[in-house]
């Protein structure tokens, strides 16, 4: 159990060293190309560490599974979109502000998981919920320089939840490799 705990932590800690390093290189490079671009190289080359980690486990004939067509391709639909909402967000604010707004994407999954999951929320979450969203809002500064690109992040972020949740729902009946 214990190797496990270690290799979770390994994976989340370069998981988020990669996710940093795209989020810098997007907020770079955004000033030379398009968003609409930087999305689909995003989404291109992140197929390959997909198709890897499949190959590598030994189910890419996993693949041919009867997958619900119509749902993958809103859940891909909307990640291109939620990009697309995030990118605008670190093309326009600081890099600091866009990341902490988009953040906020776990305090929607929270609120969503109730009536979406069925999940129990306890009061004391809520509170944390709501607080948290205090922050959002404070980071965004709706009476200062608050602008469409805090829409957008903000945007990103509900949607991002979203997408999660239906992750979560498609992985009821499907591997986590297929999805």
């Amino acid at each position: 159990m214990k190797t496990r705990n270690l290799k979770g932590m390994l994976f989340v800690l370069i998981s988020m060293l990669i996710f940093s390093g795209v989020n810098t290189l997007v907020k770079d490079t955004a000033q030379h190309f398009p968003i609409w671009q930087l999305v689909f190289c995003r989404m291109f080359f992140a197929a390959f560490p997909g198709l890897g980690l499949l190959a590598l486990k030994g189910e890419l004939g996993s693949l041919r599974e009867n997958i619900p067509f119509k749902s993958f391709m809103i859940l891909g639909s909307g990640v291109a979109v939620a990009l697309f909402l995030l990118f605008q967000a670190f093309q326009h604010l600081p890099l600091a502000d866009a990341t902490s707004i988009g953040y906020s994407a776990i305090l929607f999954i929270t609120l969503f998981s109730w009536p979406l999951l069925n999940e129990p929320v306890e009061w004391q979450r809520g509170l944390a919920i709501f607080i948290g969203f205090m922050g959002v809002i404070i980071v965004a500064e709706p009476s200062g320089d608050f602008s469409w690109y805090s829409l957008c992040a903000i945007g990103f972020a509900l949607l991002d939840a979203l997408l999660l949740i239906m992750t979560r729902i498609l992985g009821r009946n499907h591997s986590a490799a297929v999805i």
